[in-house]
């Protein structure tokens, strides 16, 4: 069976993921949504990506943490098995004949977890080299100690597309006043990354807590050291519900972020707020995996607090089994965004809205 490439083919340099997930192929979009209509079916999207949070660990307990709202009350982590992440998803991705021709992005973080504090964190990595996937890391980079930052470049130096990348909360780091040994280790990666001619890219999400507009206000020194040292991309963004600003406070650290892109230049980007949306097409083309094993929609609903949108758990299932299955499609069908009160990061916000102009 053929199917739809929502996102155009194209070899880019630039690491920002935001940039790389929107060369989005409108032509095959909306045949894929028209014929999904007409059949009263799941899009024929290849799938794109596919996040792991392998762990429901995290050493920081920050209070803008939007994950703090869905973690799970048990006082007991969990963690999901090697054997079970190679078995029933790597090796299946790769010798399922469903998936030919399909070559997934690899995303590990978690929506209230730190992915570096997983236990076998260098066999995932390991596996990700092995079944030669391209992938991407979000972590507070507390974890990141020398032997994995050369593991990490060297897994990352197979990409024959677009690069692999890693991406460090910044805001994490610093409220926990860890900021000036993650600088030091984001130094040493940019050298590793040099050093062994790794297609590695280096992002920074700087997020602007409510609490704290003096935070802004070091930005211009932080922001200046960063970009010093070379990292690829620094992104800021406002927080987003359940938090709200008050639109003063909104206006002012809009103004100051303003003036940090006016001072870094092309390698600042601004984060817009997300917007509410009708459907989510977004599950056609992507999926993300508890700690549990359970299988979800995206990344913002991946935790047993939403445990009635999982359509299938690794644990017990080859990920071909669960991907475009029946109950995968009584999701498609029956899920409401407005309902759930849902939000989207900004790819997959921008994916739904192209999706919505043809459905």
């Amino acid at each position: 069976m053929n199917y739809f490439r929502p996102l155009l083919k194209k070899k880019s340099k630039n690491g920002y993921p935001y940039r790389i997930f929107s060369q989005f192929d409108t032509s095959s979009i909306k045949n894929a949504i028209l014929e999904g209509k007409r059949n009263n079916s799941l899009p024929r999207f290849v799938i794109s990506k596919i996040e792991i949070c392998p762990t429901s660990f995290c050493n920081y307990r920050c209070n803008f943490c939007y994950g703090k709202w869905l973690k799970p009350k048990s006082s007991s982590s969990h963690e999901l098995p090697i054997e079970i992440i190679e078995n029933n998803l790597f090796l299946n991705l790769r010798k399922n004949k469903k998936f030919s021709g399909q070559d997934p992005i690899i995303v590990l973080g978690g929506l209230y977890s730190e992915p570096l504090s997983y236990s076998k964190i260098k066999s995932l990595i390991e596996l990700l080299k092995k079944y030669q996937f391209r992938f991407a890391i979000y972590t507070n980079g507390y974890f990141l100690g020398q032997e994995l930052q050369e593991l990490i470049c060297e897994s990352a130096l197979k990409a024959d597309s677009s690069p692999s990348y890693i991406s460090f909360n910044f805001t994490a780091s610093f409220f926990n006043q860890d900021h000036q040994k993650l600088i030091k280790k984001i130094k040493n990666l940019i050298k590793l990354r040099n050093k062994t001619n790794s297609s590695l890219k280096i992002n920074i999400p700087i997020l602007i807590p409510e609490q704290n507009k003096e935070f802004l206000k070091e930005l211009k020194v932080i922001q200046n050291t960063l970009l010093k040292i070379k990292v690829d991309t620094i992104r800021y963004s406002l927080p987003q519900k359940p938090i709200n600003l008050e639109p003063s406070l909104q206006s002012e650290i809009n103004r100051g972020i303003k003036k940090l892109k006016e001072l870094g230049g092309d390698k600042i980007y601004l984060r817009s707020p997300s917007k509410p949306f009708t459907h989510c097409f977004v599950m056609s083309m992507s999926s993300s995996i508890s700690p549990e094993g359970d299988v979800y929609p995206c990344s913002q609903t991946c935790t047993l607090c939403f445990k009635k949108m999982s359509y299938g758990s690794i644990k017990r299932q080859k990920f071909s089994e669960i991907w475009r299955s029946k109950k995968h499609l009584e999701l498609f069908r029956n899920f409401s965004p407005q309902i759930e009160n849902c939000r989207c990061n900004v790819v997959d916000e921008q994916f739904n809205r192209i999706c919505a102009n043809f459905y």
